[in-house]
C-alpha cells in the first residue's frame, strides 16, 4: 500500500468552475500581468497540474515559459490565460446544449418507433372521426327512443331539442378551450 508523502491530493476536474475563474479574474490587479506556475494555476482553478499541462497542449494563451522537465517551472500569465479558460467554458456549455438537444431528438424518434408517441395530426384525425360518430349516434337517439316505444310521438321534438342543446353546449366548450 503506497503512502502519501505529504503531498496535497488534488481532485481531477475536467474544467475549472466558471464562478471560480471569474473570482480569480476579478481579484487580479488591473493592467498588471500576474505570472504563476503550473502548480499555482492548478490550485487557483481547483484542478491538477496534469490538467493544466493538457490545457497548455491545447494552446492555452499566456504560457510564457514551458518547463519541459523536472525542476523547470512553467510560467503562465493569468491575464491572458483566464479569459481563454472562461471562453472554453462557454464553448463547452454550447456543445453540451447541442448534444443534449441531439439526445432528446434521438429519444423522441425512438419513442415514435416504439409506438409511445404519435403525430398530433394523426390524433386529431382519429379524434374527429370518433366525435363525428358519437354526434351522429346522439342525434339519432330521439328516433331510436320513439321506435322502441320509450317516448311518445309528441315528446320526440322535445328530446331532439335537448340533444341539440347538449351538442351545442359541448361545441361551445370546445371553442372556448381552443381559444385558450
Amino acid at each position: 500500500m503506497a503512502k502519501s508523502r505529504g503531498k496535497k491530493q488534488h481532485r481531477l476536474a475536467a474544467e475549472p468552475a466558471p464562478d471560480l475563474l471569474k473570482r480569480i479574474a476579478a481579484a487580479l490587479p488591473p493592467r498588471k500581468a500576474r505570472i504563476v506556475t503550473r502548480q499555482e494555476l492548478a490550485r487557483l482553478i481547483d484542478t491538477t497540474p496534469d490538467q493544466i499541462t493538457r490545457l497548455i497542449a491545447e494552446d492555452m494563451p499566456g504560457v510564457i515559459e514551458t518547463g519541459g522537465g523536472r525542476g523547470k517551472t512553467t510560467k503562465i500569465d493569468l491575464a491572458q490565460a483566464l479569459p481563454w479558460l472562461l471562453g472554453r467554458k462557454d464553448e463547452r456549455d454550447a456543445r453540451d446544449r447541442y448534444y443534449t438537444a441531439r439526445a432528446e431528438e434521438v429519444e423522441t424518434k425512438n419513442r415514435v418507433r416504439r409506438g409511445e408517441l404519435i403525430e398530433a395530426a394523426d390524433v386529431d384525425r382519429a379524434w374527429a372521426a370518433i366525435v363525428l360518430a358519437v354526434r351522429e349516434r346522439i342525434l339519432g337517439l330521439p328516433v331510436l327512443l320513439l321506435q322502441r316505444g320509450l317516448i311518445e310521438p309528441t315528446a320526440e321534438a322535445h328530446v331532439e331539442g335537448l340533444v341539440r342543446d347538449a351538442l351545442l353546449e359541448f361545441e361551445a366548450r370546445k371553442d372556448r378551450a381552443d381559444a385558450a
